[in-house]
């Protein structure tokens, strides 16, 4: 064998040797549930070396040989040639005149594939190491050009006029380099950009880029290279990220910090490294926001050294098995041959059955004989089997077992279907029967569960007779876990009949069981139409409008407030669409919004937005009454230009937002790094005495404009449950002093969202009579009640303490079916989980193993003034498909 060939065959050998490194990495962070980055990127670290290693021990590590049998090749067939009458042939040819001999023509030998192939591959190999070597040795000019500085916590800090945002560098001695203009920074912005540099250089993250830079010189060609490298610095980002937050806090103002780094990568200014621009794309960087600001997802720990050892040793003996296997077929004995050949059948071979379950294809499960189920008998039932060339069983002769299950395991048996090699087998096969209640041979049962539930919706026609009622239905749950059969036994209306008949067959149930087999079971279910209605009240004399008929009026918006585009959206190009479900009431306000699915961050602007719209209220037989409608609104941005000079005016409160069916052009964002307000002075309101007599509460909105000077210039109510908690909270905000917004180094004008809520504790106590009152016994009357004051502060959101993962359903992993399960839950006094609602799910299996995690949650419960109180939140799990 020439050397281009030795080199394609081992390219080849090492390649495919190192696909299942990754696969069982890939199979190791699913069964494991390794959801944390740094342990994802720790068992992607250990595969990348892994892969690099191959190449270099297969050829050294002393070669570990399994034999496996394979059909031998087919006898060649005898070809016998006989040539006759050769001379007389030639003689009849006519005869060619001979010439001198002359020069040979020169022949051209082909060219040999494999020879290229090595002769590209060697090139690509010089090609990339030069392009990782000018990196890295552009990073070692850059380190020589930088100086050194005094920077609060931590050493080897140095300043670099050729870069923008901070980077690490170096294995041995790690520095980590600040652009020259890092002592404008905001003190929380320098804080968040030194911790998460510092994590790098904990995590050694430089040597582990390196190590994948150098795999993919040697695996250019080769696509898990490049994925690897790639996947390595993301996960890399992410778990600093992680890191930073458990040791800064401060969720927003780390997410503020990475789109200024974003925006300086991108603006260009000085010479940049190629994995700095890689990490500032668009989806790296929404991804790690949108990872940062998820309030649900609990952050987790890094890995420390003792468990990275632990996963090193485990790996050890698959890697030493995938570099050092060698097969090779087995040799077999041929058969003598016989003296009167006859033409014979497929060979028969004998296999134990333990062996033969390993080459089980289909299994088909016994049907429990009702008579072995009440006599109480159980066991297991012997055969001997015999499976033909084709893998499906011929023959299947009991050896043993009671006769009652005989028959059932022998029917089973019959359509077992096995791997074979195209030769008969002899075999055993065996068949379990186990009772779960061993006393009294009592069969256990189950009956059907309920996994999705689908309400029934509301036809046009039973919507405007104002049908209200239940619907009760019988039918059968079969093995599939799938509604057939089904019957209306019962109804309020006939309108009702057919919508309850439609969401019931769309329905998914476990199916009953008995004895742990599945089978079909008749039940029934009832399914509740109401109407969202609420009583009207008439002036006296009027007769109440009847709900059994009529005509319905349907809502008209009158007045329509365009929603707040979110800074921070707009800033990262989130955009989309927020479905709500609204109700409106008797007067045609919003009494409330429900958001029905949406980008997280827009969906509060969307809500503040229709709880502000009027309609014509809804009309039963021209009488006002409640009602729902859905509404969507839709946000659209545009990623903002790179910053070349601070612009002469920043807008007061740029707003991007379209109306369903109607498009608008968003305002551009102000260019530059923006740093946002932060709240250093604040003064609680007054609890309006007004208030607390008549038992007013709630949360108060405002809007608030902060000057450049830091103190609120401007500020206006947009909700109050009363006006006199309006008046208050507008005072005490009125008082507030912020650190302004910065853009650019320089203070500008902003608006601010703030909520203040009032919950109202008012307890009666008599109030003893004035000094130097004279009040005779027989008059004295009790002081008029006084409501003490009740105590001040603001609403604290829930927080999660306690998170249990979903189990991800077998069946729609097989399936291979993803995606996000979108819930509300509610949260009670004590923290625990009261109810959940699944607003949207991709599939029935995966809202039920959501739905069940999310119960067995615990939140610190929200707080309002102190006192813990009820409350709703959104909830999304993403199923991934990974698991």
């Amino acid at each position: 064998m020439d050397a281009g060939a030795a080199v394609v065959e081992f390219l080849v050998d090492v390649s495919v040797r190192s696909l299942p490194l990754a696969a069982a990495a890939w199979a190791a962070i699913g069964l494991l549930r390794v959801r944390s980055a740094a342990g994802r990127h720790a068992v992607w670290t250990l595969t990348t070396a892994a892969m690099l290693l191959t190449a270099v021990l297969r050829p050294v590590l002393p070669p570990l040989t399994l034999r496996v049998l394979r059909p031998g090749p087919a006898e060649p067939a005898v070809v016998v040639s006989t040539v006759t009458a050769s001379v007389p042939v030639l003689d009849a040819l006519p005869a060619v005149e001979q010439t001198p001999a002359t020069q040979p023509v020169p022949h051209r030998a082909p060219i040999d594939w494999r020879q290229a192939a090595a002769a590209v591959y060697g090139a690509g190999v010089l090609v990339f190491a030069a392009l990782l070597a000018a990196s890295y040795g552009f990073t070692r000019r850059l380190a020589r050009a930088s100086r050194k500085v005094d920077c609060p916590g931590a050493d080897d800090v140095y300043e670099s006029d050729w870069i923008a945002v901070p980077m690490t560098v170096g294995l041995a001695h790690p520095k980590i380099l600040l652009p020259a203009d890092w002592r404008e920074w905001p003190a929380e912005k320098l804080d968040a950009a030194m911790a998460h540099e510092r994590m790098h250089v904990r995590r050694a993250d430089w040597a582990v880029a390196l190590l994948a830079g150098l795999n993919g010189c040697l695996f250019w060609f080769h696509p898990l290279a490049w994925w690897l490298r790639r996947r390595l610095a993301a996960l890399a980002e992410q778990a600093c990220d992680d890191a930073t937050l458990l040791e800064l806090g401060g969720r927003e103002c780390y997410a503020q910090t990475l789109l200024d780094m974003t925006a300086a990568v991108r603006s260009g200014r000085g010479r940049m490294v190629w994995e700095a621009m890689a990490m500032a794309r668009t989806a790296e960087v929404r991804n790690r926001i949108e990872r940062i600001l998820d309030e649900t997802r609990e952050i987790p720990r890094g890995w420390s050294r003792a468990r990275w050892m632990a996963v090193a040793a485990c790996s050890l003996p698959l890697f030493y098995m995938t570099v050092a296997v060698r097969v090779t077929a087995a040799q077999e004995v041929p058969p003598a041959p016989a003296a009167n050949p006859q033409p014979q059948g497929p060979r028969r071979v004998d296999v134990p059955g333990t062996d033969m379950e390993r080459r089980l294809v289909k299994k088909v499960e016994p049907v429990y004989p009702p008579e072995a189920i009440q006599a109480g008998i159980q066991g297991d039932v012997i055969f001997e089997t015999v499976v033909g060339a084709d893998g499906h069983v011929k023959s299947a002769r009991p050896v043993s077992g009671n006769p009652l299950l005989r028959e059932a395991a022998q029917a089973a048996v019959l359509q077992y279907v096995y791997r074979t090699q195209g030769a008969e087998i002899g075999s055993t096969a065996t068949v379990a029967f186990r009772l779960p209640v061993e006393a009294g041979g009592t069969p256990a049962t189950q009956n059907p569960v309920v996994i999705y539930k689908k309400e029934g919706e509301y036809t046009e026609e039973a919507r405007r007779a104002g049908v209200n009622g239940n619907v009760e239905m019988e039918f059968v749950v079969g093995v599939d876990g799938l509604p057939s059969d089904i019957r209306v036994v019962r109804s309020s209306s006939p309108l009702l009949e057919k919508p309850a008949v439609e969401a019931l067959s769309q329905g998914r149930f476990k199916p009953a069981s008995l004895n742990g087999v599945p089978v079909a079971k008749k039940t029934k279910a009832s399914m509740t139409f109401r109407l969202l209605q609420s009583p009207v009240r008439l002036p006296e004399g009027d007769a109440a409008p009847s709900t059994s008929g009529g005509q319905i009026g349907q809502p008209v918006l009158v007045y329509r407030r365009e929603p707040e585009y979110p800074k921070l959206a707009r800033q990262m190009g989130q955009s989309g669409v927020v479905e709500l479900e609204a109700i409106i009431g008797v007067d045609g306000r919003v009494k409330g919004v429900k958001v029905l699915k949406g980008p997280p961050m827009l969906q509060r602007a969307a809500q503040d937005a229709v709880m502000h719209w009027v309609y014509q209220p809804t009309l039963v037989d021209g009488v006002a009454v409640e009602n729902e409608t859905h509404t969507s609104i839709t946000f659209a941005s545009k990623d903002p230009p790179p910053a070349e000079a601070v612009p002469e005016k920043v807008p007061d409160h740029p707003q991007a937002a379209q109306a369903a069916g109607t498009e608008a052009t968003p305002p551009k964002a102000p260019p530059g790094r923006i740093s946002p307000a932060v709240l250093v002075y604040e003064r609680n309101p007054e609890y309006p005495k007004e208030a607390q007599q008549k038992g007013a509460h709630g949360t108060v909105e405002l809007l608030a404009t902060i000057g450049t000077d830091g103190r609120v210039r401007d500020a206006k109510v947009i909700k109050a449950a009363d006006p006199a908690l309006g008046d208050a909270a507008l005072e005490a905000v009125r008082q507030w002093v912020y650190k302004p917004t910065m853009l650019n180094g320089a203070p500008v004008e902003n608006e601010t969202h703030i909520s203040i809520s009032f919950a109202s504790q008012v307890t009666a106590a008599p109030e003893p009579p004035g000094a130097g009152t004279a009040t005779p016994p027989a008059a004295a009357s009790p002081a008029p009640a006084a409501a003490p004051e009740p105590p001040q502060g603001f609403r604290q959101n829930a927080i999660l303490v306690y998170k249990v993962d979903p189990v991800y359903p077998k069946e729609a992993r097989q399936m291979g079916v993803r995606g996000v399960v979108q819930m509300v839950a509610t949260i009670g006094t004590d923290g625990h989980v009261r109810d959940v609602m699944v607003v949207k799910s991709p599939n029935p299996a995966l809202a039920v193993a959501a739905v069940e995690a999310v119960r067995q949650w615990v939140y610190r419960p929200t707080l309002v003034n102190g006192v813990p109180v009820e409350n709703e939140t959104h909830i999304s799990i993403n199923f991934a498909g990974a698991r």
